[in-house]
């Protein structure tokens, strides 16, 4: 491999090179190609030559305008000096266990529950669904028929005549069903009660029944309601067990009023409540 000479230093181009590196003493260095031959046997072009300058210790980058966007020096140094604040991390929140999880929602399954509960429990103080069941109450009330009942109804009022009301079997009787009855009042305390077929007398006056009961074909003796006491009739005379049957019903066995029915949904709807007319009953003394 045949070597090329250097250029000599008079050969060396000018330097025109001005920024940012002001002149230095200039190196070259030789450039090795192999040789290529033409076809004909002729030598390759002669190698180009590179030249390098050592930097000195003056050079100095010229200043350059600051591109739009970049901080100042000023800016970068007070943002350097200023003081960090270290943000505390939360460890539970950044890995969170499997257990503190189940903990979580266990707890709120059980404040739901409770608060279920709660509300379960003060609806039934309030109200109370029930089911008719029997016909004791047609035409008015039917078989099947759901409705509420109101337990608040006589904590803040009487019980009235024409009110249809559910309540306990007497407890008097040892034989009596363990279900609730519905039925309406006639008489209140005071109030004499006598039955004849086809009507009913409450203090001599006969009561006016526009509600369309069936009418009954039985008598019931003259019966002069005590403290407490309340006169109960199924509006379906003849299929009812009642007060013409067992007797006057005690206060304390009243539940409540009926209230709304509620199902089907067609005959949703406030439970019929006649108000009866009856001459004032004979006052009673009453019990502490």
């Amino acid at each position: 491999m045949e070597e090329h000479p250097s250029t000599p230093d008079s050969d060396k181009p000018e330097d025109d090179y001005s920024s940012p590196w002001s002149q230095g003493e200039w190196f070259h260095q030789p450039h090795w190609q192999p040789e290529r031959s033409n076809g004909h046997g002729a030598a390759a072009e002669a190698p180009s030559t590179v030249y390098l300058r050592e930097t000195e210790e003056n050079d100095v980058p010229e200043p350059v305008d600051e591109p739009e966007g970049y901080a100042s020096e000023e800016a970068a140094d007070a943002f350097s000096e200023a003081p960090w604040i270290e943000s505390p991390i939360d460890e539970s929140e950044s890995t969170p266990e499997r257990g503190v999880h189940w903990k979580s929602l266990l707890h709120e399954l059980a404040e739901t529950i409770i608060l279920t509960v709660l509300i379960f429990v003060m609806m039934r103080a309030v109200v109370q669904n029930y089911r008719i069941e029997g016909y004791s109450m047609e035409p008015n009330l039917h078989e099947g028929q759901r409705l509420f009942v109101s337990k608040l109804a006589y904590y803040f009022g009487e019980p009235q005549r024409g009110d249809i009301i559910v309540f306990e079997y007497p407890k008097g009787d040892p034989n009596g069903p363990e279900k609730d009855y519905i039925k309406r009042i006639i008489g209140l305390p005071g109030d004499t009660v006598e039955c004849n077929p086809g009507e009913i007398r409450v203090n001599g006056q006969l009561i006016d029944e526009s509600y369309g009961p069936n009418l009954h074909s039985y008598h019931c003796s003259p019966t002069t309601l005590g403290p407490y006491e309340y006169y109960v009739l199924g509006d379906n005379r003849n299929q009812s067990s009642d007060s013409h049957s067992w007797g006057p019903l005690e206060r304390k066995y009243i539940i409540g009023k009926a209230w709304l029915l509620y199902w089907p949904l067609p005959q949703i709807g406030w439970v019929p409540n006649y108000p009866i007319q009856a001459p004032d009953p004979q006052p009673v003394a009453k019990t502490p």
